[in-house]
């Protein structure tokens, strides 16, 4: 079939879909390993947006040959998970957990790997025009389809040059720091740095005989090394400043990242960092946080970083200091994503082509294809739902003034989009009920549940990467009242409450002046109470004051009747001692008188009287 830009597609019955120049050259071949669902291509279509269909022995696929992304698809798992890249010499070179493998750039035959690498790579560094080959069991020179071993120290993580010393390379390993001395015209090991023996998987140079390395759990390390790059002289240990931590070097600046942002080193001599503002809005700009570590490309002044659902670069102008931050959609399986979380490798292939690996094998990103296009959402379908009911479809195009008992709503939304790379997000928000947007997601409906009487507008918006949709879609309706909250029976239960309340009035006035009245005859019991209590305190007041009186006069009539028995007792002793006295004349006269006095009632009358 020829396109409409004059080029040419060729189906194949086992070997995909080809496209060719209009002169004959290969531009692309596309087969099962590029996302194909096979490999028999019976019928090819172009369409006005000139995406590509193609009828496949088994289904249909679509491709879009403008699309920014070429996928390499490791099906078999002959070659493994991309954890580093690069192009060397016209070459494209992957660093696997199974070995190196490498093939020409412009190629599409299957890789081939490296003899002597298979196993875990680690880095791969492009230092004085020769490719080194950072690897579990050392390190290893490269040289096309062969593999010179010129370090068994293990764990080789990364290589870096020493600054003014071109004769001497500092390699980060998992056991502390090694060297490799330059002897003729290859590398050779030449000795491990004594004193350190810490991972050293990021490490940057502060000066050339001062080195700051990172450990995520062990902390950062600040090491003076010996001008002959033999031993650690002084050691300065720093806890982590958080988790999933490392260090990389911008604009010669050191830089420390973990999860709660990005650090700018500011003191050498104590370590000193402050917040680096305009990089940590980066990590986590518009709430969706760079996950694993920055990949530093030097060569472009750019820093890229993968988020969950996009991959993003930061770049700042050659004339102005202002960042540009740019979020590229680019879907990850969740496989992939915890498989070769903080081992992301994003590398520079040619022009603006970026080699993205991954556990499937790895995408090429071409930064002249991505161009935005405007897109919209479209609302698809809105349904009403009763308790215990089936959903019924509502008009789209209508607005419903729906009954109390239809409050349950679900709606169903889209936007038109042929690239399942391409991982699109939606936004929605029910106004008269929610108080803001929710949280972005990839789910293409939504209900709401026993909504409440009221009038509602749902909108709903997309995004691909930090672009939104151009529009909004919305839909409004209504939910009437429930039959018990209707203009009626809410007048019927203001009178209710009129009538309540003037019933309650008259209950309680009633019940107050009840209250008032026995209050004032228990005032009045109180005080007839109170006034016969004081009636017998009188009474007995006068009774005990009559009693005394009575006593009183008791003792003096019984000290009178006393008196007089004894006077008469000394008179008749005294008249008995007369009568045998001599003289009768002056003893009778005596004796008379005694007698009267003896005889006399009026002693007796005294008494009666008392």
């Amino acid at each position: 079939l020829q396109l409409k830009d004059n080029s040419f597609v060729l189906g194949t019955i086992s070997d995909g879909m080809y496209h060719l120049s209009s002169k004959g050259e290969i531009l692309e071949r596309i087969n099962k390993e590029q996302g194909l669902l096979n490999n028999t291509v019976l019928s090819i279509f172009e369409d006005f947006d000139t995406n590509l269909w193609l009828g496949l022995d088994n289904g249909i696929n679509v491709i879009n040959l403008n699309s920014p992304y070429s996928i390499y698809n490791d099906l078999k798992g002959d070659v493994g998970a991309v954890y580093t890249s690069i192009v060397f010499n016209n070459k494209l070179y992957l660093g696997t957990n199974q070995g190196l493998f490498f093939r020409n750039l412009e190629s599409t035959n299957p890789f081939t790997l490296v003899k002597y690498t298979k196993g875990q790579v680690w880095c791969l560094e492009n230092l004085d025009n020769k490719l080194f080959c950072g690897h579990n069991k050392g390190t290893f020179l490269i040289k096309n389809d062969l593999a010179e071993k010129i370090s068994d120290f293990p764990g080789t993580w990364r290589i870096k040059k020493v600054p003014n010393n071109s004769n001497i390379l500092l390699q980060g390993n998992y056991e502390g720091l090694s060297i490799l001395k330059k002897k003729g015209n290859t590398w050779r090991f030449n000795n491990q740095i004594k004193n350190f023996d810490i991972s050293s998987r990021f490490f940057e140079f502060i000066n050339d005989s001062t080195i700051l390395v990172n450990h995520e759990y062990s902390g950062l390390f600040k090491l003076e090394i010996d001008k002959d790059y033999t031993e650690v002289k002084q050691k300065q240990t720093h806890k982590p400043f958080g988790i999933k931590s490392s260090i990389f070097k911008y604009h010669n600046k050191i830089k420390y990242v973990s999860e709660k942002g990005v650090l700018s080193l500011i003191n050498t001599k104590n370590i000193l960092f402050k917040k680096d503002s305009v990089l940590s809005a980066f990590t986590h700009e518009g709430g969706d946080p760079i996950i694993g570590n920055f990949i530093v490309d030097n060569n472009n002044n750019k820093i890229w970083g993968i988020t969950k659902n996009n991959i993003a670069y930061i770049k700042y102008g050659n004339l102005t200091n202002k960042p540009k931050i740019v979020k590229i959609p680019l879907q990850y399986s969740n496989k992939s994503r915890m498989s070769i979380s903080g081992f992301e490798n994003i590398s520079p292939i040619k022009g603006q082509k970026y080699l993205i690996g991954n556990t499937e094998g790895y995408t090429i990103l071409d930064l002249e294809k991505y161009k935005p296009t405007p897109f919209n959402i479209t609302l698809n379908k809105v349904f009403k739902q009763k308790l215990d009911h089936k959903k019924e479809p509502l008009a789209i195009s209508e607005f419903y003034n729906l009954n109390s008992n239809e409050n349950t709503l679900h709606f169903t939304y889209s936007v038109l989009n042929f690239n399942k790379n391409i991982e699109i997000n939606y936004q929605y928000l029910l106004e008269g009920y929610n108080s803001g947007w929710s949280n972005w997601e990839r789910k293409t409906s939504t209900t709401f549940e026993n909504l409440p009487f009221g009038e509602y507008s749902f909108k709903v918006r997309a995004s691909i990467g930090s672009q939104l949709s151009q529009n909004e879609a919305s839909y409004k309706f209504e939910i009437d009242r429930p039959w018990y909250l209707s203009n009626l029976m809410i007048a019927f239960y203001i009178l209710i409450v009129i009538l309540s309340t003037f019933i309650i009035h008259l209950l309680y006035k009633r019940h107050y002046t009840k209250q008032k009245q026995k209050v004032l005859q228990q005032q009045q019991n109180n005080f007839n109470l109170s006034q016969l209590e004081s009636e017998k305190l009188i009474m007995r007041l006068k009774n005990e004051k009559l009693q005394n009186e009575i006593e009183n006069k008791t003792k003096e009539l019984s000290m009178s009747t006393i008196n007089i028995v004894k006077k008469n007792e000394l008179l008749s002793e005294i008249k008995k001692e007369l009568l045998v006295a001599n003289d009768s004349s002056d003893i009778n006269s005596v004796i008379k008188t005694i007698n009267k006095n003896l005889n006399k009632s009026s002693d007796w009358q005294i008494f009666v009287k008392a």
